[in-house]
Parts: C-alpha cells; sequence; structure tokens
C-alpha cells in the first residue's frame, strides 16, 4: 500500500510540473531580409518575434524611400497556404538626382512541407503584380541553392514575369531564399509584390521522371534478346 502512495504522489507531481511549465517550446524558422543600396548603405532584418513577418513603413533607407514594406513566410509551410515567401506591399522611391540600385535579399529556413526528401517540386518566382516607372527590376529565387531564372520588369505594360523550374528536397527541410535587384531612375516608383512558391510536381511528371529507368531496362533487356 505504502509503494502504490508513493507511486500515485511521484505521478501527480509529474502531471503538476507540466501542467506548470506548459508544452515544450516549438522551434520556430528564421527569416531575415537584406537591404543594400550599390554604393551606399547595407542593413540586415530579422524577425526577431518568429511571427513569419518583417515589416515597417515611412522609412529612408540611403537614397530609397519607403512607403511600405512587408515580408512573409508561411515557413514551415504545412498551413492551408502551402509554401511561400512573399515580398508584398513593397512601395518605394528613388529620392537622388540620378539612378540608384537596391539590392533586396530574403532568407526564410526551416520549411519541412510541401514533399519528402528526395521529391521534386516546382519552385516559382513571379512579378506579375509588380508595376514601376523610370527603371528595372529582376528577380531570382532558390530552394537550398537551386536558382530559377531570373524574370525582369521594364515599366508598366510589361507582361507577367514568372519563371519555373524544378527542384529535388535534399533533406528533412530546406530553405527558401529571393533575391531582387531594383533599379531606379530619379524619383523613379516601384510596387514590387516579388513572390516564391513551392508547389508538389504533378504526379504523372513524377511517375514519368521515376519510369524512365524502368524503360531503359526494359530497353536493354530487349536488344539483349534480339542479339540471342
Amino acid at each position: 500500500m505504502v509503494r502504490f502512495h508513493q507511486k500515485m504522489w511521484g505521478f501527480l507531481a509529474l502531471v503538476v510540473g507540466i501542467w506548470l511549465l506548459g508544452p515544450p517550446a516549438t522551434a520556430r524558422a528564421g527569416l531575415s531580409v537584406t537591404l543594400s543600396e550599390v554604393g551606399g548603405p547595407t542593413q540586415t532584418f530579422n524577425d526577431t518575434d518568429n511571427d513569419g513577418i518583417i515589416t515597417f513603413s515611412g522609412v529612408n533607407f540611403g537614397d530609397f524611400k519607403f512607403d511600405v514594406f512587408t515580408v512573409t513566410s508561411s515557413s514551415p509551410g504545412t498551413g492551408p497556404d502551402g509554401a511561400y515567401v512573399a515580398d508584398t506591399q513593397f512601395a518605394v522611391r528613388n529620392s537622388a538626382s540620378g539612378d540608384r540600385t537596391l539590392l533586396l535579399s530574403v532568407d526564410s529556413d526551416g520549411f519541412t512541407a510541401p514533399g519528402n526528401a528526395g521529391q521534386t517540386l516546382f519552385l516559382t518566382n513571379s512579378l506579375a503584380s509588380s508595376f514601376l516607372t523610370g527603371g528595372n527590376a529582376a528577380f531570382k529565387s532558390a530552394l537550398d541553392g537551386q536558382w530559377t531564372s531570373e524574370v525582369g520588369l521594364t515599366g508598366p505594360g510589361d507582361s507577367p514575369a514568372i519563371s519555373t523550374r524544378s527542384v529535388v528536397r535534399s533533406g528533412a527541410s530546406y530553405t527558401v531564399s529571393n533575391v531582387l535587384t531594383l533599379t531606379l531612375g530619379s524619383n523613379g516608383k516601384a510596387n514590387i509584390d516579388a513572390t516564391t512558391t513551392v508547389t508538389p510536381a504533378p504526379a504523372g511528371l513524377v511517375l514519368a521522371a521515376t519510369g524512365l529507368p524502368f524503360l531503359g531496362l526494359g530497353f536493354w533487356r530487349a536488344r539483349r534478346r534480339k542479339k540471342a
């Protein structure tokens, strides 16, 4: 009976301890943005409160004046919106008397979806909803260093700028990055909506890719039979 009571008290103490301490903390992914004006300042902003958003407004950065700036990440990508990194609501003006170039680099790690290690995914970068006057923009994206082709924008009326490539996940988690290069003339303005998304490759494409070695094996066997 004494041993039973000792075990019961031990169990109750464990339950109370868990209740007081709460559930174990969940590790959150890192999101960072680096702004760099060519020939001017460089500054990195980190998502210090781990909410997947970096935002500011009414900020002067070198010769660039930001009306509003927001970067969001859906890491780990397991929610209903899937995996994306979006440089949205990015409105900026060049206040200098000549051309100025701004580099914007974004990194977001800790993505675990979609897919699994070794699976083929589609990586898409888009400037489709962007608009600028008096300048040009170029944008590319990467999954663990596998870069898309660069898409460009030179002014109003441009066709949607979108590029997609297939990539292969190499580990249990992955990092999504993108780089935007923006050049504006004096008083040039840009409203940028630069988005990077990761989606599963269509099942037919995956089946076709996995079936290629078997087709090759069948062809090799057929040739051996003919020679025999």
